[in-house]
């Protein structure tokens, strides 16, 4: 069995332009320059080449549609959960049981992280890649969004892996 991992994401916007990303088309991996350095940096089996991350493409797709794809996958019933909170203005996304593989993540993403182009001066967040269930720290991954920009952080922020455990932690139910 596959060792998947979550993912997480929580930005502050306002309604308005968070349903206009919703809408939006999803620009093409190659809008963002850092796939290739980011993956050089990570352990995983297989290969994937710069031209096979360049080549992820999204047929005819709004953001809002291919969320929906993973939000609606059958193999989990219940695992991604989609919300907005009018009082804090922000945007929460959650998956718990994601993937294992980079190609899944660069795309998902790619398609997270366009929101930079939707955000005002104000508004910020994060996109997290955890591996809330194993706890392999060495593939986790977080993407700040701040100032309309995206980046691939180096390490993780204590904040943001404390926010997303906590998150993810609360969608556990145990039953007897």
């Amino acid at each position: 069995m596959a060792e998947l991992t979550s993912l997480y994401t929580r930005i502050s916007i306002d309604q308005n332009s968070l349903k206009y990303f919703l809408a939006g088309s999803i620009p093409p991996v190659s809008h963002y320059d850092d796939w290739i350095p980011w993956l050089e940096g990570q352990h995983y089996y297989g290969n994937l080449s710069a031209e096979e991350v360049l080549d992820i493409d999204y047929p005819d797709l709004t953001v809002g549609q291919y969320l929906e794809r993973w939000l609606e996958d059958s193999s989990f019933p219940g695992n991604g959960r989609i919300g907005y909170n009018k009082e804090g203005s922000e945007w929460e996304l959650s998956l718990l049981q994601f993937s294992e593989n980079y190609s899944d993540y660069v795309a998902m993403l790619n398609v997270l992280r366009s929101i930079d182009r939707y955000l005002g001066s104000e508004d910020e967040g994060f996109i997290m890649i955890y591996d809330f269930f194993f706890g392999d720290k060495e593939s986790n991954t977080v993407i700040e969004i701040k100032n309309s920009e995206s980046i691939i952080l180096p390490e993780v922020p204590e904040r943001y892996l404390q926010v997303t455990h906590e998150s993810l932690q609360g969608r556990i139910t145990l039953t007897e």
